[in-house]
């Protein structure tokens, strides 16, 4: 027979598994955001952000997802990069989150002749879960260096 006890502990491994789900998911955007700005695939933005999303980055600000596409585009379109994104730090608060990440994107020249640039930042995101998936609402970079 079930006690009171089990309930607890059924409660408990369930919210422990909601939490590693929503960390994995909220990782799993992070990653897809580099992706995103690296593939130049800028039309396809719905499954990443909000409607209402805002960006505030070296490249200019943006509110709302056709701006913010606008933006990545004009500051990646046509461009080799690659972002590399670390140690995510995620605090989750329901149905919202905070996300602090490291990355360094490579810029690399069109030509052989071209240096590459490179740039250490640090992302300060915001999420929320829309409609059961977590989508980026606020994206802000805090440059550190470049190279």
């Amino acid at each position: 027979m079930a006690g009171a006890g089990d309930h607890a502990d059924v409660s408990e491994l369930q919210r422990t598994l909601r939490e590693l789900s929503d960390r994995q998911e909220i990782a799993d955007l992070v990653a897809s955001l580099g992706r995103w700005l690296d593939d130049d695939t800028f039309d396809d933005s719905d499954g990443l952000f909000t409607a209402d999303v805002s960006a505030d980055t070296p490249g200019g600000t943006a509110h709302g997802r056709e701006a913010v596409v606008a933006q990545a585009r004009r500051g990646h379109s046509g461009r080799r990069c690659q972002h590399l994104i670390t140690d995510l730090r995620t605090q989750l608060r329901g149905e919202r989150a905070s996300v602090e990440a490291n990355f360094m994107v490579a810029f690399a020249g069109t030509t052989h002749t071209e240096p590459t640039r490179f740039t250490g930042a640090r992302y300060h995101l915001e999420a929320s879960r829309e409609s059961g998936h977590w989508l980026l609402t606020a994206i802000r970079i805090t440059p550190i260096w470049h190279a």
